[in-house]
């Protein structure tokens, strides 16, 4: 949500300036969200992910961002990928296995409405004067 407003405010900024054409603004939106799914690569995201028709241009900005800021965590993802991409299959596999299990999601049940008394049922019945 905030990413969204705040890709939406880089653009609004941008587009005052120079005139950039909607495919391209569709395609910044993809790449820039993706770079917040690279960290995700427990269980099939890692595939997934590879498959995506963006992916090698959101890997490029990753290891540009990795290169510039000097970030540990990023360089260590950039690499990480980079050899997930070049692997086989069970090497794959077997990167992903590494990484152990994602982070537990806690299942939130769904909220019971309240009940409501049956307005059909429950109200007071009228006597019909007029009988």
């Amino acid at each position: 949500m905030l990413s969204q407003m705040a890709m939406n405010d880089i653009l609004d900024e941008q587009c005052r300036t120079i005139a950039i054409p909607k495919r391209i603004t569709t395609t910044m939106r993809d790449i820039w969200q993706l770079q917040q799914r690279l960290p995700k690569r427990q269980g099939r995201r890692a595939n997934k992910l590879l498959e995506h028709p963006k992916f090698r241009a959101a890997f490029d900005l990753l290891e540009l961002r990795a290169n510039v800021q000097r970030n540990p965590d990023l360089e260590a993802l950039a690499a990480w990928w980079a050899d997930f991409q070049i692997s086989n299959n069970t090497q794959q596999r077997s990167m992903v296995s590494e990484l152990g299990p994602g982070p537990v999601r806690k299942r939130t049940r769904p909220r019971k409405r309240p009940r409501h008394p049956n307005a059909k049922n429950n109200a007071p019945r009228q006597e019909n004067k007029h009988e």
